[in-house]
């Protein structure tokens, strides 16, 4: 038996080694979940730089061994690759949660992976070509034969290691335990059959010395890293799980963690639910009287299971959780109580839909922990029609979602709510925080299987009605109308881009002040009116827009009124318009006005190949709506720090649908404004009584064009040069020139002829005006940042309204 050992050691030890190139491998997405999430990102990174590892181990190891073909050598690799093991224990300790804080899941991972298993996997990927080196000394003529047989055994134990790390292993032990447990393995077997007698065997046990007094220093720093409020800290088969005591909202709570995700919490003064979305099945009543049957996907700290059976008593619950350790964990740290109404099952939930041909009320899908941790595969349309399938008549679907708001492409969020009203098309969705804020939070799907769509009121008086225990649940109504959904994904299991998508929402949570403008954000708010098409008055894409601006207004909390009349023009048509005003602080005296024109021109009348064919309207029309809303965003979330009432004017029938620049043209929607002022400032009839308070009208129109310039407008300066020099001294400069333009009629001039004071932002030099070519391409986020900021500072910090609005 010895002897057979002893002629088939190379091949045990490739064996060996390959096994512990996998456990390292599969580890490293172990330890890098925490902070990075288990994301492509990640994934990709340890392979790449694994694969490349031993790929470079390969090419020195071959080199070596051609130079110096010794077994000591060969095992001396081995023991080195023990060291490094340790070393990668001691860093990941002390250095990957800095890293963490330093670097994006895009690159955080790839630099942490290269820090941290480059140098173990490249020692390791050497000894192949050692052993074949070695083995072919003694028979040169079976070269071939040899370095098979050593690469079938580096290989199968590749898979052993795999195998083991996750049917046994990651299941039964810590990763500490497995990481000295490989460490140590090599370890010994390259002191086994290293060479003890030279110099450079005694200082590397000086040095093995050194590298397990640094271990053990990080191993005692990682155990008592947990204070004594932590119940739980183990390593699940999916996640770290940590179950601690802490406060929430101010109140003792016991709470999940897992990974680096908040998972589940539970109050510990009282049975009301934690989380703010836990409370989202009490919605079931809107759409169906009676719940039997009660699906949810994703235990965690079993909240929702047990909401559920305490207000739905005569409900049975079957949860569906993938961790095994959760159910024990929620029993003895979460009050879960086992009962013939709740069944808890240790499986994927798609695999349990697939499996099963039950029937439900409510299927709940909690699975997504927070945005570093979405697993694909309950984000598409096939989960959704899975799911739906197993709805009975009239049943509801709700599920968890994690993302924010924003319009910009690639959005996970909106790519999902267009996938899940692919399978939904009754459907409903509540940001759980507010749908005016573009900051990530959870919002929740609910679709019914009825085609019985109620209207958004009908929604908001039945949810009064039945006095739902949601905080404000009529204001947390998002109205898909603000959102032109046809430029994002719908994710099939073919084809998702969620963790791409995801990246975007990451790092503007990082890298973005949620209280300044953002460049991208405008940008995206000028695409989507694109996709809407022409809007001059009595087209599709006119009402498609004033259905986004009330939507959008009102999502801000902002105080919407709406102007309708009827104009008519020279040529004699009947032109219905509808001027649009979302007001902040509307009980406040002092007002400023800003404006812009949301219409575009019927006739792009100065191209010389199509001056028939409706304007885009780019810049003209597009660029000043996506500022004013942009501006009206960040205020509304800054209502405290302003001294003035904002009201935020978006005029109609700027452009008149007229083709010609003759003395009959007049901006009609604030014409009508300017005519009629006493609906919104109603003091006295008197001229002077009624404006004394409108402390001065800002319009912006073309203002995104890539090589912006905004001078001064003439008869805007002549009227108020204090207002205007009062802007220009707070703007910053940059695309502000102080030089005097040129004289402009537009939407500013009905409030210049009343004696308000008023300007307009204009770049009067855009070459594309009134052409064809006034496309999205034309416009520059940076130019519609710059706007929006300067609009900001002039509200925020100009001395202007000091003197104005403090008395």
């Amino acid at each position: 038996m010895l002897s057979f050992l002893r002629k088939n050691t190379l091949y045990f030890v490739v064996f060996y080694t390959g096994a512990i190139v996998l456990v390292l491998e599969i580890l490293a997405m172990r330890l890098l979940a925490p902070y990075y999430g288990n994301t492509l990102f990640s994934v990709s990174s340890v392979l790449s730089v694994v694969l490349a590892a031993l790929s470079v181990g390969y090419w020195v190891g071959g080199r070596w061994a051609d130079r110096n073909p010794s077994k000591s050598l060969f095992f001396t690799i081995i023991f080195a690759g023990g060291l490094s093991v340790f070393c990668l224990d001691f860093l990941r300790v002390w250095l990957l949660p800095q890293m963490a804080n330093i670097f994006s899941i895009l690159s955080g991972p790839l630099v942490s992976s290269l820090l941290l298993f480059f140098i173990p996997s490249f020692l390791l990927g050497m000894l192949s070509p050692f052993a074949i080196k070695i083995a072919v000394q003694d028979h040169p003529e079976q070269l071939g034969s040899i370095s098979g047989t050593i690469f079938f055994y580096s290989t199968v134990g590749s898979i052993a290691g795999s195998l083991l790390s996750g049917f046994y292993l990651v299941p039964s032990f810590g990763v500490n335990s497995i990481l000295w447990g490989s460490a140590l393995s090599l370890l010994v077997v390259g002191a086994l059959g290293m060479d003890w007698k030279n110099l450079i065997g005694k200082k590397i046990v000086m040095l093995v010395a050194m590298i397990l007094g640094m271990a053990a220093a990080s191993a005692q720093l990682s155990a008592g890293s947990w204070d004594s409020s932590v119940l739980v800290a183990q390593d699940g088969i999916y996640e770290k799980i940590i179950v601690y005591d802490g406060k929430y909202k101010d109140r003792p709570a016991r709470l999940l963690q897992l990974d680096r995700s908040s998972s589940g919490a539970m109050f510990l003064d009282g049975d009301d639910l934690a989380y703010d979305y836990f409370h989202y099945y009490a919605l079931f009543p809107l759409f169906k009287s009676e719940m039997k049957e009660a699906l949810v996907l994703g235990g965690g700290a079993y909240s929702i299971p047990k909401g559920i059976l305490r207000d739905f008593p005569s409900s049975h619950v079957d949860v569906v959780e993938i961790e095994p350790a959760l159910w024990d964990i929620g029993k003895k740290f979460f009050q879960v109580q086992e009962s013939d109404r709740l069944a808890n099952y240790v499986m994927d939930g798609r695999r349990f839909l697939r499996d099963t041909d039950k029937k439900y009320d409510l299927i709940y899908s909690d699975v997504y922990h927070s945005l570093f941790s979405i697993p694909t595969h309950f984000t598409t349309v096939e989960f959704f029609e899975e799911a739906k399938s197993h709805l009975s008549l009239d049943g509801v679907f709700m599920a968890n979602i994690i993302g924010d708001l924003s319009r910009r492409t690639p959005s996970f969020l909106l790519s999902e709510m267009r996938t899940f009203r692919e399978a939904f098309p009754n459907s409903y969705f509540f940001a759980v925080k507010s749908p005016g804020v573009l900051e990530a939070q959870n919002i929740v799907f609910v679709g019914v299987n009825n085609e019985l769509r109620m209207k958004n009121e009908e929604l908001r008086m039945k949810g009064i009605n039945l006095n739902l225990k949601i905080e404000g649940l009529s204001d947390r109504l998002i109205d898909p109308v603000r959102f032109e959904l046809s430029a994002y994904s719908v994710y099939t299991d073919d084809y998702s881009d969620v963790d791409y998508a995801l990246l975007s929402v990451l790092s503007e949570a990082v890298e973005e002040n949620p209280k300044s403008v953002k460049g991208k954000e405008m940008f995206d708010l000028v695409a989507q009116q694109l996709r809407y098409g022409p809007r001059y008055p009595t087209s599709p894409g006119h009402a498609k827009i004033v259905s986004f601006l009330t939507s959008e207004l009102e999502a801000m909390g902002l105080d919407l009124h709406v102007q309708k009349t009827t104009e008519f023009l020279s040529s004699g048509v009947q032109v219905p318009l509808s001027n649009i005003i979302g007001r902040l602080y509307p009980e406040k005296q002092k007002r400023l006005i800003l404006g812009t024109h949301y219409d575009s021109r019927e006739h792009a009348s100065l191209d010389p190949k199509n001056p028939n064919s409706p304007l885009p309207g780019a810049n003209d029309s597009a660029s000043g709506v996506a500022v004013l809303l942009e501006v009206a965003r960040v205020l509304a979330t800054r209502e405290s720090e302003l001294d003035c009432g904002i009201d935020f004017v978006f005029f109609d029938g700027e452009e008149s649908m007229e083709d010609s620049w003759n003395g009959s043209w007049r901006p009609l929607g604030s014409s009508y404004f300017a005519a009629t002022l006493w609906d919104l400032y109603p003091r006295s009839n008197s001229k002077e009584a009624m404006t004394e308070n409108i402390l001065g009208v800002i319009v912006v129109d073309m203002v995104g064009d890539r090589e912006l310039v905004i001078k001064k407008e003439k008869s805007s300066y002549r009227h108020n040069p204090d207002f205007m020099d009062a802007f220009w001294k707070s703007s910053g400069g940059g695309a502000f020139d102080d030089s005097m333009g040129i004289e402009i009629l537009d939407d500013h001039t009905p409030f210049l002829e009343r004696g308000i004071p008023a300007m307009l932002l204009l770049d009067s030099d855009y070459p594309p005006f009134h052409t064809m070519e006034d496309t999205l391409d034309k416009v520059s986020p940076e130019s519609l940042e710059e706007v929006g900021t300067a609009l900001l500072r002039f509200i925020l910090f100009s001395p202007f309204f000091e003197k104005n609005v403090v008395q």
